[in-house]
């Protein structure tokens, strides 16, 4: 079986809740949410072979796991980004361990670069005509926004530097049951291109490098 990129979908969570655990009435996990887990405290239930700092996803069904004392977790809000390409590469450096027993030899660093790219275009909502809320927090990393109520009213945000989180799916057609196999990275958006000409319509270009957390391969059964 192969797969064209249209089975690939782009997922981006900007920012993001964290919750703590503990305190009346207990909280727990919501079913089908993403998390990252910060720590873990001393009588949590939070499951033992996730590290901290990697992403994972709630149950699609059954009991969820209650957040303890100590325990603190990143609620990922992802959002779909109607993507028309969705390009990532992984790289590893070389050092020299060759000898004259054998000469040219090589062996992998260790240390690994993720880059990447995200094209689409700019999307309005259909009733406002305000960008949809993936598009302006992406403006929102590089420059303040404004709401203007227009009748006197103004909120002003500073531009924000918040955990980026990119989920690609790569067979997001694939049928309830079935495994989903995910991409998962913290990001940093380096770059965001515009182009706007009069007989095209409008696009974003997003440029990315891998951020601080750990990025992972990411195998669950899709729910219905």
């Amino acid at each position: 079986m192969k797969k064209s990129g249209m089975s690939r979908r782009a997922w981006l969570a900007i920012g993001g809740n964290i919750i703590q655990g503990g305190g009346s009435p207990s909280r727990e996990t919501v079913t089908g949410q993403w998390y990252v887990i910060l720590k873990r405290g001393g009588a949590s239930s939070l499951p033992a072979n996730i590290p901290l700092n990697v992403p994972f996803k709630a149950p699609s069904s059954g009991a969820q796991f209650a957040l303890a004392a100590g325990d603190e977790v990143l609620e990922l809000a992802f959002e779909r980004f109607c993507k028309t390409t969705a390009d990532w590469s992984m790289e590893q450096g070389s050092i020299d361990v060759g000898d004259d027993c054998d000469p040219g030899a090589q062996m992998r660093d260790g240390i690994t670069t993720i880059s990447g790219s995200l094209n689409g275009f700019f999307r309005f909502d259909e009733s406002t005509e305000q960008m949809v809320d993936v598009s302006q927090q992406i403006f929102n990393l590089f420059v303040p926004f404004i709401e203007d109520t227009g009748t006197g009213g103004y909120v002003y945000h500073d531009a924000e530097n918040p955990t980026v989180y990119l989920a690609l799916c790569l067979n997001g057609d694939a049928a309830v049951g079935n495994i989903e196999n995910w991409f998962i990275t913290p990001i940093n958006i380096s770059s965001v291109n515009a182009s706007g000409s009069n007989t095209d319509a409008q696009t974003m270009e997003i440029s990315w490098t891998k951020g601080e957390g750990l990025p992972v391969s990411y195998n669950v059964p899709r729910a219905a």
